[in-house]
């Protein structure tokens, strides 16, 4: 008898999984709204249209400041947008002419059905850069980081100085794979997986591996409704699938970057940092600074400390 309630029971597991799958597709085409309504993440909305394979281009401006401009660049994740940024950009407002922009796919960028890659979030980078106009202080946060390097290396008359919060690339390789992509990207499925990951308790736990302190409920608010925005996965999936990572990073963008350099780190539940003594070792240009009490997001849980530890590194590349 317990044999056959074990077979039946096993008989029934893809029959159950199909089930499943079926509501939750029907769920995410019936019961999710793919067009909430948002406000800019940030004051001084700008749309730009460069002539780029990234489409329109989000920037957000402060000019009440004086001295060289700071462009601040989020990092990428399944709900990312420059409001990752905030507590930067607001205490810079008045201080310095301060930018940031939405990286393209996500936010008010153009989020349109395209292959991303790091090339693209580089260019779009270049771009802001452009826009700006003048030498400019780069400060970026953990993927975000390598897009900047990229940035740096193609326009260092742009770039007066470079800051890497939480920076990816110095610990293990991240690479799901092409198979995982095509999964993650089929047709029937792909809304509705996104829509389970983008979810406000899959925001609320992973935003929670990351700060030391309370999580920002505005924050989960804002990154909630930026992933429910039409074509809001695209981007997000190919992060998802490896796509946006530059696997030899290290060696290929950080070791040719030839602008002074600011690391700011302490502990990561996505990125670890073994390699990044011996890099800094002896390297001129690069200096780092470890802010104990943060686990990804320096400049949330520890904003004052941050923000002295940039303010060094601008004083000293403006010498």
């Amino acid at each position: 008898m317990l044999g056959k309630l074990i077979w039946k029971a096993v008989k029934n597991v893809p029959r159950a999984a199909t089930v499943a799958a079926g509501a939750g597709i029907a769920w995410s085409a019936i019961g999710v709204d793919h067009n909430m309504a948002i406000q800019p993440a940030l004051p001084g909305l700008k749309l730009h249209h460069p002539d780029g394979s990234g489409g329109q281009i989000a920037l957000y401006h402060d000019d009440s400041g004086e001295g060289s401009p700071v462009l601040l660049v989020h990092s990428v994740n399944a709900a990312a947008s420059s409001y990752e940024m905030r507590p930067l950009f607001t205490r810079l407002q008045g201080e310095r002419p301060v930018w940031a922009l939405d990286l393209p796919g996500f936010g008010f960028s153009d989020r349109g059905d395209r292959p991303y890659s790091p090339r693209m979030m580089g260019l779009a980078i270049d771009q802001a850069l452009s826009r700006i106009g003048q030498p400019t202080h780069v400060v970026a946060l953990s993927l975000g980081c390598e897009f900047a390097a990229r940035a740096a290396n193609d326009r260092p008359d742009l770039v007066r100085s470079l800051s890497f919060l939480s920076p990816t690339g110095f610990g293990g390789a991240v690479n799901r794979g092409p198979q995982f992509g095509t999964l993650l990207r089929f047709p029937l499925w792909s809304q509705a997986v996104f829509d389970a990951i983008a979810s406000r308790p899959s925001i609320r736990y992973y935003l929670g591996k990351t700060f030391v302190g309370p999580i920002d409920e505005m924050l989960v608010e804002y990154s909630y409704r930026s992933a429910h925005q039409p074509g809001a996965r695209h981007a997000a999936i190919a992060f998802l699938s490896g796509d946006l990572h530059t696997l030899t990073v290290v060696d290929s963008l950080y070791a040719s970057l030839r602008v002074p350099t600011l690391v700011i780190y302490n502990t990561d539940p996505f990125s670890s940092f073994e390699r990044l003594p011996e890099f800094i070792a002896g390297r001129d240009g690069w200096d780092a600074v470890q802010i104990a009490g943060t686990n990804g997001l320096p400049h949330w849980d520890k904003p004052s400390e941050t923000l002295e530890a940039l303010r060094r590194h601008w004083e000293t590349a403006e010498d």
